[in-house]
C-alpha cells in the first residue's frame, strides 16, 4: 500500500472507532416491532393489480454480465500471476449498477408481486444449469418450467436473490456468470467436529495437485491437528509420485496489520507459532504453502468454512479449525458448481497466488464424474455390501494408512427384494424411471397430511409396512409436537436400514485419530468406518457408543439421559446420497461489511433466506445457533400467520454475551418469547420453536455449558430447497460478515437431511418451547443457567464484558475510557428512580444481623469521607432486573469442571476454593477489572516499578484480562497469568503465556526470576499466606516488587444507613465463619501488610480505598466508580455466594437465591450510601 492509502485506512477506521460506531451503539436498538401490521395476514397481489409497479428486475446490465463466459477464474486461466482483485477491476470496475428504485430493492413493495414469466425466463436464463438433457423427471422437479406451483419456488428465491447483484455486482461474491450453476452432492456429514475433520483430512490426503482451505478461525487443537497429520501424509504421498502439492490456507485470525492491509499473507514465523502450528517447511517438503490472514475493518469478519481440492471436490461446512462440542454440518460438492466456489475462492484471496493454483486452466465442468463413478458408491446402496469398502488396511506413506476399497465389481443388477415393499424413500426416488409418476409411500401420505392439518389426531400406525415407529413405549410417540415429528418422519435415509440398525460383522475397522490416522480410499470406506463407531460391540451398547462419539475433545464423559435410542433414530453422522443427476445450485453469499452500523443488508443471502419464507407454500426449517436478525424475525411471523410451519431448532444460550453487545439482536431466549408474543392465536399454532438437546439427551443444556450445542446453519423450504453453508440467523452474519452459502433443489437430498437432522438429535422430542416461548421441563423447571427472556435493560454490560474477555482486539476496542463514560452516562440518564425498599430480614439460615469486627475496616483513606450527591435522581436503576509440581500445561482434561449447584468449578486437583470459573463469574470478574482500573486512575499498579520490567507473573490470573493489558503496556516483558482454571482467551499477545498453577503449592520457578508480582483478590484462597510470601521472595530479583490488591468484603456506611441492623452489615458475617472453617481466611487484606513484612519485604506500603456501591457519591470519579461497582455486586454476587453458603455452610439453594434477592434490593436503595473497603499493598525485596 501506498502511504496515502495508509493514511486513508488509518483515518477510515479511527472515524468508525471513535464516530460511528459509538453513535450507533447508542442508537440502534436491538429491533424494531416484530409484527408490520401492513404484510401479516395481507393477501398475495393479483397478477392484474395495477395498483403496484411491475419493475424488471433483471436489468440489461445484469442479464448480460450473467450470460457472459468471463469471470475471475477465466481470466486467470488466462494469466495465473494476474491478481484475482486486478482482475476484478478488469471485469467490473465500469459496471454501473441500476438504481434502488429501479432495482426494486425495496422488499416490501414486492410483497405480493406476481413475477410474470417473461421474468421467470429471464432469471432462468442468468445461470448454467447443467450441459446434460435433462429427464421429464428432472424438468418437472429441478427447472424453472413456467407451470404453476412448486416449480416456480427457486426460480423466485433465484430471482430475490440477483436483485442486490443488480445494485452492486460485488454483493455477489463470485463472478455473476456463475452465481447459477448445477452440481451434484455426494456426502453429507450432520455431527461432531472430529467426524469433519476426519473427511477434510481424506480429502486432502487424496489431493493430487491442490488443496485451497478457507476457515474464519484456526486454532491449534485436535481438530487443527487432523489437518496438519494430513499435510504431513500428502506431502509423503506427492513425494513417491515425484509431484508438489500447492496448499493456500485463509483465515481471520484479527491482527492489527489489517488495519493497512485486510489481506495479509502471514510469515512462516507466526503461523508456525503455537497459536496455528501449521507443519514445518521440512515436515511438508512437497508442499508449496502460502497462509493468508484476512479482516475487513472493523466487523468484517471472514466467516467463511469451506476447502476445495483440485478444482474437483469442494465441501462446504458450518464448523471452525477448533475443538468445541457443537453438532456441525457439512456437504461435499462437485461438478461446475466447485467452479463457481473455485471463482469465490480466489476473489476472497485477492492479492497474486504465488505460486498459482495449478488447476487454474482446469475446470471442474471438465473433470468427469468424480465420487459417483466409483463402483463402490454405487454398490453402498445394496443392502449387506458396504462392509466390503473398507476392510483391507495398506500402509501408504510415513504417517498414515490408507485403507482399500473393493473397486473390481460392478454395481448389482438384482432389485431390491420386495420392490416398493418396504423401501426406503430414497431408494424410491433413485430408482423411479423417467416416465414413471412419483408416489410417495403411504407413510408419507399421512404425514404430509398431519402437516397440512395440525388439528388431526396424532398418527397411528402410519407405516402401512408394519414399520417400527422409532419410538418406544416410554416416550411420546410424537414428542411435545405431533406437526414438528411428523415433518421429521417424512425425511428418507439414504443408507439400507441394515447397515445402519445392524451390528457390523468380522473385525471392526479402526476409528480415524490424530494419534492414530486411518484415511480411506472413498467415501464408503469413511462412511463403513464412523457408521461403527456408533454401533453396538462387545464393550458398548449404541447408546454407549453414541455418547462416546459425542464426547470427545471438550466434553469428555458427559453423561447421557436418554435410557437408550429407539429403533429408527440410530446416529448417521456420515450421510451418502444415491447417485443422482445434477441438479441447480446457485451460490447466495454475502461480502464483508466493515462500517459498524447495520446497514447492509441487501445481499443475495439475506434476500434467497427471505424468499424463501416469503415464497414457501407448506413449511420452512431453520437450524441455526441463533436467531434475531430483524427481517428474518418479520418474515417468520409474515408465514406464520398465512399458515406456513416454520420448525426453527435454535442452540439455547449460544453467544449469549456476544448477542447482548450494542446493535446485536438480542438472546434466544428473549427472541423466542417476543416471537410468541407478536404472534395472532391462529398464527401460533404454525410457529414450531426449538431449543437445541443432544442426540442422547431429554433436555437442552446451556451453550456454555459447552457439553451438546449446535453450530449448523441450514434452511429447508417446502422440503426440497435447501440453503446451507457459514451464514448465522443473527445480526452480524446479516449485516457484517463475509458468508458463502449455496441453495440447491433436490427432493431426495433435502429428505435425507431432514431423517439426518431427526437422528443427530433430540430437538424434535424433547425441545418445543411452551406457548410463551420459554422451554420448560414437566415439572415448570427452565433451562438451567439460563439467562431468561428479559436480561435487564443494563444487559448489554454484559456482552461488553464477555466481548472483551473473550477477544483482546475487541477490547483494545472497549477499552476506551471515555467511550465507557459517554456510553454509561447516556443510558443511566434515561434511567427513572425507584422506590428504596424496606430492610430486609435473611431467611432463616442466613446470617444475623452484626456490626462490624472493630479491625474489619483499615483507617487510612485515600478519600476519608465520601461526599453524597444531595440529588439522587442519576442513581442507577436499571440493574433491578438482572436477578507435586505445581505448573503445568493446560490440559483438555482439566477443562471437564466440576459443577456444583448449576455453577462449575475448576477441575485442577483438590484444592477447595469458593469461586466458579463459569462465563457468569468470569464476566463478573471483567467488570471487576474496569473497576480496579478506574479506582486506580487507569493504572494497573501503583508499586513504583519502573519501565524496564522484563518477567513478570500474575498469581491467580482468572480471565487474564489484568495480565494482557500488563503485556501490552509492556511489550518487552515476559508475561505469565498463573490460575486453577485454563479460562483465559487463547488470541493474547505475544508476550504472554498462561500456565496452570496452584499458588499454595511450592513454587518451581527459579531465584531471582521476576521483577513484579503481582496478586489480586485471593482472599479466602489461601491457607498459609506466609508460605506464599516466603516463594514469592524467593523468586522475586532483588529490587523487584510484589503487590497485592484486596477487598475487605464488611459493607459500612460514614452516614449511619447502613447500621449494625441493616442487613448489608450482616453481610460479611457468613463469610468470614465459612472461610475459618475451610481454614483460608476473608479477613487477608488486614493482614497483609504485616505478613509481607513478615517475610522480609521492605517498603511496604498500603494504600485504602473507600469503594461506593452505586452512584450516589457527588465525586464525578466515585460516582462512576460507583456505577461499576453495583454493576460488579450485582454481577457477581451469586458467584461469591453459592459455594461458601450451600457447600460449607450447608444453606439449602432455594435460601441463598432469596437472600441474594434481598441483598440485591437493599445495595439498590438509593438512600442507602454503602461502601466496602479496596487496599493495595506493596512492598520490594531487598537490594
Amino acid at each position: 500500500m501506498t502511504f496515502a492509502q495508509s493514511l486513508q485506512s488509518i483515518v477510515t477506521f479511527f472515524i468508525q472507532l471513535f464516530v460511528i460506531f459509538p453513535y450507533n451503539a447508542l442508537t440502534t436498538p436491538r429491533h424494531g416491532p416484530l409484527r408490520p401490521p401492513k404484510r401479516i395476514g395481507a393477501k398475495p397481489a393479483r397478477a392484474n393489480d395495477t395498483n403496484r409497479s411491475n419493475p424488471t428486475m433483471i436489468s440489461d446490465g445484469l442479464h448480460k454480465l450473467c450470460m457472459n463466459k468471463e469471470s475471475i477464474s477465466a481470466l486467470l486461466a488466462k494469466d495465473p500471476t494476474l491478481a484475482p482483485g486486478d482482475a476484478w477491476k478488469q471485469l467490473y470496475g465500469d459496471y454501473l449498477p441500476t438504481s434502488k428504485g429501479e432495482a426494486g430493492s425495496g422488499r416490501d413493495s414486492w410483497e405480493g408481486h406476481s413475477i410474470s414469466a417473461e421474468e421467470l425466463q429471464r432469471v432462468a436464463k442468468c445461470g448454467n444449469w447443467g450441459p446434460s438433457q435433462p429427464s421429464e423427471l428432472f424438468l418437472k422437479v429441478h427447472t424453472f418450467h413456467l407451470s404453476r406451483g412448486q416449480t416456480l419456488i427457486k426460480a423466485k428465491i433465484y430471482h430475490d436473490a440477483l436483485g442486490p447483484v443488480e445494485q452492486d455486482v460485488a454483493a455477489a461474491m463470485v463472478s455473476p456468470s456463475l452465481m447459477g450453476s448445477c452440481g451434484v452432492v455426494p456426502l453429507t456429514i450432520i455431527s461432531v467436529v472430529p467426524d469433519i475433520m476426519r473427511h477434510m483430512s481424506n480429502m486432502i490426503v487424496r489431493a493430487e495437485k491442490e488443496v485451497y482451505l478457507a476457515t474464519n478461525y484456526w486454532q491449534n487443537s485436535v481438530a487443527s491437528t487432523y489437518i496438519t497429520n494430513a499435510m504431513k501424509e500428502l506431502s509423503a504421498r506427492a513425494g513417491q509420485r515425484g509431484e508438489r502439492i500447492v496448499m493456500k490456507i485463509i483465515y481471520d485470525r484479527g491482527s492489527p496489520k489489517q488495519l493497512l492491509e485486510p489481506h495479509y499473507i502471514v510469515s512462516e514465523k507466526e503461523y508456525l507459532g503455537d497459536a496455528v502450528n501449521v507443519p514445518k517447511p521440512e515436515e511438508i517438503p512437497n508442499i508449496d504453502l502460502q497462509v493468508m490472514n484476512y479482516h475487513k475493518p472493523m466487523l468484517g469478519t471472514y466467516h467463511c468454512k469451506y476447502m476445495i481440492v483440485d478444482r474437483k471436490y469442494a465441501i462446504l461446512q458450518s464448523n471452525n479449525i477448533q475443538d468445541n462440542d457443537n453438532m456441525e454440518m457439512m456437504i461435499q460438492l462437485e461438478g461446475p458448481i466447485v467452479d463457481s466456489l473455485y471463482d469465490m475462492a480466489l476473489i476472497s484471496w485477492h492479492k497474486a497466488l504465488e505460486p498459482p493454483l495449478p488447476s487454474h486452466n482446469s475446470p471442474a465442468a471438465q473433470s468427469g464424474v468424480g465420487s459417483f463413478g466409483k463402483t463402490s458408491h454405487h454398490e453402498m446402496f445394496r443392502r449387506g455390501n458396504t462392509q466390503s469398502n473398507a476392510n483391507n488396511e495398506a500402509q501408504v506413506g510415513n504417517t498414515g494408512q490408507l485403507e482399500t476399497a473393493d473397486t473390481g465389481g460392478i454395481p448389482s443388477q438384482n432389485p431390491i427384494p420386495g420392490e416398493n415393499a418396504g423401501l426406503l424413500e430414497s431408494e424410491r426416488l433413485a430408482n423411479l424411471s423417467s416416465d414413471a409418476p412419483y408416489r410417495p409411500s403411504p407413510a408419507r401420505n399421512a404425514i404430509e397430511r398431519a402437516i397440512n392439518a395440525p388439528h388431526l389426531p396424532p398418527l397411528e400406525k402410519v407405516d402401512a409396512q408394519g414399520n417400527s415407529s422409532g419410538l418406544n413405549n416410554g416416550q411420546e410417540k410424537f414428542g411435545r409436537d405431533v406437526v414438528t415429528n411428523a415433518y421429521l418422519r417424512a425425511g428418507s435415509s439414504s443408507l439400507p436400514s441394515s447397515i445402519i440398525s445392524e451390528p457390523p460383522q468380522g473385525k471392526p475397522l479402526a476409528e480415524h485419530l490424530t494419534t492414530d490416522p486411518h484415511y480411506d480410499i472413498d467415501i464408503a470406506g469413511e462412511v463403513t468406518r464412523v457408521q461403527q463407531s456408533v454401533s453396538p460391540n462387545d464393550k458398548l451398547t449404541r447408546l454407549e457408543a453414541t455418547t462416546v462419539h459425542l464426547n470427545h475433545t471438550k466434553n469428555a464423559d458427559f453423561p447421557s439421559s436418554i435410557p437408550e435410542i429407539p429403533s429408527g433414530d440410530e446416529f448417521t453422522p456420515y450421510i451418502p446420497h444415491a447417485v443422482h443427476e445434477p441438479f441447480p445450485i446457485a451460490m447466495v453469499n454475502r461480502p464483508p461489511y466493515g462500517t459498524p452500523n447495520n446497514s447492509d443488508v441487501y445481499t443475495p443471502q439475506n434476500e434467497a433466506w427471505l424468499a424463501g419464507l416469503r415464497y414457501a407454500k407448506k413449511n420452512v426449517y431453520i437450524q441455526s445457533p441463533t436467531l434475531n436478525a430483524e427481517p428474518i424475525l418479520k418474515e417468520i411471523l409474515n408465514a406464520c400467520e398465512r399458515g406456513v410451519d416454520v420448525f426453527a431448532f435454535i442452540c439455547i444460550g449460544y453467544n449469549d454475551t456476544g448477542e447482548l453487545l450494542p446493535m446485536q439482536g438480542g438472546t434466544n431466549e428473549m427472541i423466542s418469547y417476543e416471537l410468541h408474543q407478536s404472534l395472532s392465536p391462529g398464527g401460533l399454532k404454525h410457529l414450531h420453536y426449538h431449543f437445541y438437546v443432544g442426540a442422547d439427551q431429554t433436555r437442552p443444556i446451556l451453550a456454555k455449558a459447552k457439553k451438546r450445542s449446535c453450530h449448523i446453519k441450514l434452511m429447508i423450504i417446502d422440503e426440497e430447497i435447501g440453503i446451507q453453508g457459514n451464514g448465522n440467523q443473527d445480526s452480524q452474519s446479516w449485516y457484517h460478515s463475509q458468508e458463502i452459502n449455496v441453495m440447491l433443489q433436490s427432493k431426495e437430498v433435502c429428505g435425507n437431511w431432514i431423517d439426518g437432522l431427526r437422528r443427530c438429535q433430540r430437538t424434535g422430542i424433547y425441545g418445543k418451547v411452551d406457548d410463551d416461548g420459554v422451554w420448560r421441563d414437566a415439572e415448570g423447571k427452565e433451562v438451567e443457567g439460563a439467562i431468561g427472556t428479559d436480561p435487564g435493560r443494563f444487559s448489554w454490560f454484559k456482552g461488553i464484558a464477555g466481548a472483551v474477555r473473550r477477544n483482546s482486539l475487541i477490547r483494545g476496542y472497549f477499552a476506551i475510557s471515555w467511550w465507557f463514560h459517554a456510553l454509561l452516562t447516556s443510558v443511566v440518564m434515561a434511567e427513572g428512580s425507584s422506590t428504596p425498599p424496606a430492610a430486609a430480614s435473611p431467611p432463616a439460615k442466613s446470617p444475623h444481623a452484626a456490626s462490624p469486627p472493630a479491625a474489619a475496616v483499615p483507617q487510612d483513606f485515600e478519600t476519608e469521607h465520601l461526599p453524597i450527591a444531595s440529588d439522587d435522581s442519576d442513581i442507577d436503576s436499571g440493574f433491578a432486573s438482572d436477578t507435586a509440581s505445581s505448573t503445568t500445561s493446560i490440559r483438555d482434561s482439566i477443562r471437564d469442571y466440576r459443577v456444583l449447584n448449576g455453577r462449575t468449578y475448576h477441575n485442577f486437583n483438590d484444592t477447595a476454593y469458593w469461586g466458579p470459573n463459569d462465563e457468569d463469574a468470569n464476566e463478573a470478574m471483567d467488570i471487576g477489572h474496569h473497576m480496579f482500573t478506574l479506582l486506580f486512575d487507569g493504572r494497573l499498579f501503583l508499586a513504583p516499578i519502573g519501565d524496564n520490567v522484563q518477567k513478570a507473573i500474575d498469581i491467580g490470573t482468572g480471565t487474564g484480562i489484568w495480565a494482557i493489558d500488563f503485556a501490552d503496556q509492556f511489550p518487552s516483558a515476559e508475561v505469565i497469568g498463573t490460575d486453577l482454571s485454563p479460562t483465559q482467551p487463547s488470541f493474547v499477545p505475544p508476550n504472554l503465556r498462561f500456565e496452570l498453577d496452584d499458588a499454595q503449592l511450592d513454587w518451581t520457578f527459579n531465584n531471582d526470576t521476576f521483577d513484579y508480582v503481582h496478586i489480586r483478590g485471593l482472599f479466602g484462597a489461601v491457607s498459609d499466606w506466609p508460605k506464599l510470601y516466603n516463594d514469592a521472595l524467593r523468586t522475586i530479583k532483588p529490587g523487584g516488587w510484589i503487590e497485592q490488591v484486596e477487598v475487605n468484603i464488611q459493607v459500612v456506611s460514614d452516614d449511619g444507613t447502613v447500621d449494625e441492623d441493616h442487613i448489608l452489615s450482616g453481610w460479611a458475617k457468613s463469610f468470614f465463619e465459612a472461610s475459618d472453617l475451610l481454614g483460608k481466611s476473608i479477613r487477608t487484606l488486614d493482614q497483609t501488610k504485616e505478613r509481607m513484612e513478615g517475610a522480609g519485604f521492605t517498603n511496604v506500603v498500603q494504600r485504602n480505598y473507600k469503594v461506593p456501591i452505586g452512584a450516589w457519591s457527588s465525586d464525578p470519579k466515585l460516582k462512576e466508580i460507583g456505577r461499576w461497582n453495583l454493576l460488579y455486586c450485582m454481577s457477581g454476587l451469586e458467584s461469591w455466594a453459592i459455594y461458601m453458603l450451600t457447600m460449607v455452610l450447608k444453606w439449602k439453594v432455594e435460601d441463598v437465591h432469596e437472600y441474594l434477592a434481598k441483598i440485591k434490593t437493599a445495595i439498590m436503595d438509593k438512600k442507602t450510601h454503602g461502601y466496602y473497603v479496596v487496599g493495595a499493598v506493596y512492598g520490594q525485596k531487598p537490594i
